[in-house]
């Protein structure tokens, strides 16, 4: 079987995002489900999609500080329903993300990223978990960005 000798570039931007809030689950590898409320990240088109960089941005009404947590980032075959770990969805990494002082007008909250940098398969998911749930009506704003070949 012949490789494929010509390059392959991506044809339309795709992003995908949530406030992640809740604290499901703290599972890294076969040990069975990973949660049933998981957030659902970035979704990959019809021909699959080059998966970029996942960034985090602390969000709410500005008078609660956030946090100390840990966001988990999971690449799955499964978008709806309960992804099994090490079956249908599989660890990829993850970032600590700090206690963050309560939001205000004079000062900007600091943004995190987690390069990635690789193709996933047609349908595939990025998902995310968040290790410590975050005080009422605040969250961390993961944004994802891409592109679908």
């Amino acid at each position: 079987m012949a490789a494929n000798t010509l390059p392959i570039f991506t044809k339309t931007p795709n992003v995908g995002g949530k406030k992640i809030v809740t604290a499901p689950t703290t599972v890294y590898d076969t040990s069975g489900t990973i949660a049933t409320d998981i957030y659902l990240l970035f979704q990959a088109g019809a021909n699959g999609s080059f998966v970029d960089r996942i960034r985090f941005k602390y969000t709410g009404n500005g008078t609660t500080a956030s946090n100390l947590a840990c966001v988990r980032i999971w690449l799955s075959s499964v978008n709806t329903g309960t992804p099994v770990a090490g079956t249908s969805s599989f660890y990829i990494d993850e970032i600590a993300l700090p206690v963050t002082p309560t939001i205000n007008t004079t000062t900007v909250n600091e943004i995190f990223e987690i390069p990635l940098g690789f193709a996933i398969p047609a349908n595939w998911t990025v998902l995310g978990i968040i290790t410590v749930s975050q005080p009422a009506n605040f969250g961390w704003l993961a944004t994802c960005f891409g592109a679908d070949y």
